[in-house]
């Protein structure tokens, strides 16, 4: 235990992306900003990877009602620009010298805010952030109907169409099932599909896919991911 004093903030990532897509029980971030507040600690969202639509909210804390004093953002908001975005609570910010966040690499690199601008308009105008949140349901939907309809063991989670199905050897132990994990990754990739393969243990297969992706587009990979597993 140290004092709150000690602590200059909380930093957390609303879905544990590369510890396995991992998503906290309801009431987790309402209660950790409720600490936070008490003991005037801030609390900072790291959506590098969720944010920009791709948990079915613009930023993936909206699903659970909470907006951190501090905001990270980046990655899909420029495509393959370098660009980060902070956002901060103002009077957090006015507390900044210009020296704190000025002479970076790629300081106001302009090609990287022409990229996001537009960007935002697009994912604003082709309503995409809907787009992720209804396509992002069906992906769940086949996904679970797959684990029943192969007997596999295992836990499909994720918000939107940030998606993940872990496998393990059987309910009873929970053991990772890293192996077959990796085999199915392999002949996915072999048919066409990349899937990302994430976890402590590398047995969580990860989908993170465009937000442009429609329906059709899940039900092949789907077809493709059946094909995968029968043959792994």
């Amino acid at each position: 235990m140290v004092s709150p004093r000690l602590v200059a903030g909380v930093l957390v990532e609303p879905i544990l992306s590369l510890g396995g897509n991992v998503v906290p029980p309801d009431g987790y971030f309402q209660g950790l900003a409720k600490i936070c507040r008490e003991n005037d600690v801030p609390l900072i969202g790291d959506e590098v990877l969720t944010g920009i639509g791709k948990t079915g909210r613009m930023f993936a804390l909206e699903h659970w009602g909470v907006w951190p004093d501090v905001l990270c953002a980046g990655k899909a908001l420029s495509g393959p620009l370098p660009l980060t975005m902070l956002l901060a609570r103002e009077d957090l910010a006015d507390k900044w010298e210009p020296r704190d966040y000025v002479g970076i690499s790629k300081d106001a690199y302009i090609l990287g805010c022409v990229a996001a601008v537009e960007i935002l308009r697009i994912v604003r105008d082709e309503r995409l952030v809907d787009n992720a949140s209804r396509v992002g349901s069906h992906l769940e939907g086949r996904l679970k109907d797959m684990v029943d309809d192969l007997g596999l063991d295992g836990d499909v989670r994720g918000k939107g169409v940030m998606m993940a199905l872990e496998l393990v050897e059987s309910e009873k132990t929970k053991a990772p099932d890293s192996l077959r994990a990796r085999s199915v990754v392999r002949e996915a990739r072999r048919r066409g599909l990349v899937v990302g393969l994430t976890g402590t243990w590398e047995n969580v297969i990860r989908f993170l896919p465009s937000l442009t992706i429609s329906e059709r587009n899940v039900d092949d990979a789907i077809d493709i991911l059946v094909r995968s597993f029968e043959a792994s």
